[in-house]
């Protein structure tokens, strides 16, 4: 039987080549119920990394044939559709399911579905740098789940929570956050959630340039998320650990776990997380005098980040290395006014991004990175 909610899954639910089956057995046959059922069992199992592009055309289908029989099953039919969306990078979409189901959610008097949707609202409203609307939907969120006395949703929320605070520069809340949420995920024994606590407090001390203790809280994440098979989390440890190490100067090792990171999503479909990697492994080559190949890179990135500004604007520091790659190649032949105007090109950069290093924790990092490298020019 396939679960009718996601509480009702367990171990033994854990078979993905069963719920494949069920699922592709109910397309052959139309029986559009078990399709809908299946999806929603498997976007359970993916715990926030979507249903993929192909299966997210089964859900589709699914809904299209009136599978969602009532408002109950048509609210979590779009939260999955959210969740995959989410992942594909299509935001603004992502966003108006989680909206939609949340008001289908508040009709239905159902606070947990409620409290689902506002975090699914959030997640979406992030990525597109709208940050009062996260707030809101979170401050909501969290009222939702203490009066609700559940752990693990609450968990989620100051995990949330944290990663707004992180992204304003508002370190010191965030840290609370991300505490708050790992206290919890342990005590409802929560993996996926303390994983990403770890995460979350890993780049807050990394901005703190406390850098051995972000390796080890990634280090941890990855532990937690490879036990847990979660696959998609684990490749944007590694691609941030390749953050790291560019910031550190570690340029060979930064280079593989992004190439790494960057190509599993692309297969994985996950364009967005492509996109981000893909850019920082273009300042990687580049800060390698691997000119031709970055200029790929930062190509292949912008057309992964299209209609999302709000990565694209730490891409386009990060370009500043490509700037100044070119500046060293130049000064080489002899052509000194030619390499000044890239320098002043990539510090126009950072004057270009300073709005968004307000609001923007992967900007000021960009900016870091780059400053380090025109300290040195």
């Amino acid at each position: 039987a396939i679960a009718r909610d996601e509480s009702e899954l367990d171990a033994g639910a854990d078979e993905w080549e069963d719920l494949h089956a069920a699922l592709a057995f109910g397309v052959a046959t139309k029986r559009w119920s078990i399709v809908l059922h299946a999806a929603l069992a498997l976007d359970a199992l993916a715990l926030g990394g979507g249903l993929g592009e192909a299966l997210l055309g089964e859900l589709d289908g699914a809904l299209r044939a009136g599978a969602a029989s009532d408002l109950e099953l048509l609210s979590r039919a779009l939260l999955a559709r959210s969740s995959a969306l989410y992942a594909l990078g299509r935001l603004l979409e992502s966003r108006r399911d989680a909206e939609t189901a949340l008001s289908l959610a508040q009709e239905l008097g159902d606070s947990k579905r409620a409290g689902q949707a506002r975090r699914a609202a959030a997640q979406a409203a992030f990525q597109l740098g709208e940050l009062e609307i996260v707030r809101a939907h979170l401050e909501a969120a969290l009222e939702i789940e203490r009066a609700r006395s559940d752990a693990r949703a609450t968990a989620a929320v100051f995990r949330h929570l944290g990663s707004l605070h992180n992204s304003l520069g508002e370190l010191d809340l965030a840290r609370d956050a991300f505490e708050r949420s790992f206290k919890l995920a342990r005590s409802a024994g929560d993996g996926a959630c303390e994983a990403f606590a770890h995460m979350g407090l890993a780049w807050n001390f990394f901005e703190r340039d406390e850098r051995d203790v972000a390796r080890d809280h990634y280090e941890r994440a990855l532990v937690l998320l490879r036990r847990l098979k979660m696959a998609r989390s684990e490749r944007i440890v590694v691609g941030y650990l390749g953050l790291l190490e560019l910031y550190e100067g570690k340029l060979v090792s930064a280079e593989e776990r992004l190439a790494s990171a960057s190509l599993g999503s692309r297969r994985a479909g996950d364009l967005r997380v492509a996109g981000i990697f893909e850019g920082v492994r273009g300042g990687v080559l580049a800060s390698l005098d691997r000119i031709d190949e970055a200029r790929a890179a930062f190509e292949l990135a912008d057309d992964l980040l299209a209609g999302n500004p709000f990565y694209r604007t730490a891409v386009g520091v990060h370009r500043g290395l490509l700037d100044l790659a070119e500046a060293r190649a130049a000064s080489a032949e002899g052509h000194e006014r030619t390499a000044l105007a890239h320098v002043a090109r990539a510090r126009w950069r950072i004057e270009e991004a300073h709005s968004f290093t307000r609001r923007s924790d992967d900007a000021r990092m960009a900016v870091k990175i780059l400053e380090r490298a025109l300290a040195r020019a």
